[in-house]
């Protein structure tokens, strides 16, 4: 592909989850703030940041400033009802995010809406029935509405400590440690019959905020660095946007947990950036969560969150010596050495369906071999235990599954190897994987359609490389594979990445055809 037509799809992809398909219509169904911090103010903020199309439902009216609430007015359940049939003929949405009701008649207005919605939509419920100031948002009667026929409808249900307690039946204060919040988020599924739960842990001692995913898989916690500049209220409507934005990546296609990943990094985003001008914001109160214009942005990698509680303990070598660019995949010693021989850096080791024995006399060789060439990198596919302490050897390469299968002490070892690492990502989750390992690269794919690996995942393309490129810190690598060739190459380098992984597209060249191929592939990079 031509540089100018790269150019063009980098400039189409600039912020790859916002930029791709149709804009997707998202209502929020909630109640307005006078201060324009939280409500459905809030929920539109974070539907456009993520390239959707914003409604609103207004099911109150609330006199509020940044110190607290000091009134509610529930809208009338006909003009509710009136709001929804206008909306539903001419926008119907792929999404609904459901907040402050107000009243059981706007409630059973909302009720009535989720019976007959859309085949598809989803819905995502913020159970709000106390402000933080402590003013009742919903009533007794609408709060019964919201528990008996709305929650159960819920694809995600996005409660505090507070509201997940009382919706448990638990005495107040009883979530108070991670064990706690994950115990209560697989119960509080399991009473709804939702199909995940999203609690939001940011109550939580600790140097990190951390939320709690429950859903049939079982748990997962996201967490990102907690920001200084905020006093003890934090921003106004972090909730709200938390909620938000998982209803829009949602409705953008994101499976549930990597719509939650969104969420949760753009609601850090705004954390960041309205502790950026804390000090200036008007008004007595927090300054309202500033939500970026789109995502990812600029400064995405900065408030991306990490899978678990805990930062990185055992953060992995930075790459040193040359860029990485051209990133061969070979399946012997030998082929090792031809491509290193050719001009290739970086080369992986990539053995199958071989047992231990023949495994580790393979990566012993290849470390020879590596050895003997001082400008050669050797990269262990998956078996970093034959790699770790044995000299020649770079690097190791592993997949989800094997991180999955990682002991903490073997990631102890791991790290304490010297090794580099390089790991897998096809989606939102597993970078978030990723990132709690601080690996020395990470790898996207597949880019394209390919048939060197079966993968549960359809091809990402040019606008997820340029996503991850934001979202995988600076000092990282960007690894693109699967089904990129010499034509496509400069495309996928153009949107983000910074190396090649290639397997098929150098064939079983050898000798000068090798070379010349290598070559060709170099000029991607403007290397001879």
């Amino acid at each position: 592909m031509r540089l100018a037509a790269a150019l063009l799809l980098l400039l189409r992809g600039t912020h790859a989850l916002t930029a791709t398909g149709p804009q997707p219509v998202v209502w929020s169904l909630a109640g307005s703030d006078s201060s324009a911090g939280a409500g459905v103010e809030a929920d539109l903020r974070a539907f456009r940041c993520l390239g959707a199309r914003g409604c609103a439902v207004v099911t109150a009216l609330t006199a509020q400033s940044t110190t607290g609430v000091q009134a509610v007015l529930e809208t009338p359940a006909a003009h509710v009802a009136a709001t929804i049939a206008a909306l539903e003929a001419d926008l119907p949405p792929a999404a609904v995010k459901t907040g402050a009701l107000g009243g059981a008649g706007a409630a059973r207005a909302v009720a009535a809406f989720l019976r007959r919605a859309p085949p598809g939509c989803k819905v995502v419920v913020d159970p709000v029935v106390v402000s933080t100031s402590g003013r009742r948002l919903l009533d007794e009667a609408g709060e019964a509405v919201l528990v008996e026929e709305i929650l159960p409808r819920a694809d995600v249900v996005c409660p505090n400590a507070p509201e997940a307690e009382a919706l448990l039946g638990l005495p107040p204060g009883s979530i108070a440690s991670p064990a706690d919040a994950a115990a209560a988020a697989t119960a509080l599924r399991a009473r709804l019959g939702c199909g995940a739960v999203l609690l939001k842990g940011g109550h939580l001692a600790g140097p990190r905020a951390a939320d709690v995913w429950a859903d049939a898989a079982g748990t997962l916690w996201l967490a990102a660095d907690r920001t200084p500049g905020l006093g003890a209220g934090g921003a106004h409507g972090t909730g709200c946007v938390l909620s938000a934005a998982l209803a829009a990546a949602l409705a953008r296609g994101e499976a549930p947990r990597d719509a939650a990943v969104a969420a949760k990094a753009v609601c850090a985003a705004a954390v960041r950036r309205a502790a950026a001008h804390a000090a200036d914001a008007p008004g007595a109160g927090p300054p309202p969560a500033d939500v970026p214009a789109t995502w990812p942005d600029a400064d995405a990698a900065a408030t991306f969150p990490s899978a678990g509680l805990a930062p990185p303990l055992h953060p992995f070598p930075r790459l040193d010596g040359p860029p990485m660019t051209l990133y061969a995949l070979a399946a012997t010693a030998a082929r090792c050495a031809a491509l290193w021989d050719a001009g290739v850096v970086d080369v992986q080791l990539r053995v199958k369906d071989a047992p231990p024995a023949a495994i580790e006399a393979e990566v012993a060789a290849a470390a020879q071999e590596a050895l003997a060439r001082p400008h050669a990198r050797l990269w262990v596919n998956d078996f970093w235990e034959a790699a770790a302490g044995r000299a020649g050897c770079f690097g190791c390469h592993l997949g989800q599954e094997d991180l999955a299968a990682l002991a903490p002490a073997d990631a102890a070892r791991l790290a304490a190897s010297g090794l580099r690492l390089g790991v897998s990502t096809h989606c939102l989750a597993e970078l978030a994987v990723a990132a709690a390992l601080a690996p020395t690269y990470v790898a996207l794919g597949p880019v394209f359609g390919t048939t060197s690996k079966r993968v549960p995942f359809a091809p990402r393309g040019l606008d997820r490389v340029a996503a991850w490129r934001r979202l995988v810190p600076a000092d990282t690598p960007l690894v693109a594979i699967g089904g990129v060739g010499l034509d496509t190459a400069p495309a996928v380098v153009a949107a983000g990445a910074d190396a090649v992984a290639v397997i098929s597209a150098l064939g079983g060249e050898a000798g000068e055809a090798l070379r010349a191929s290598v070559g060709r592939w170099r000029g991607v990079w403007g290397k001879s």
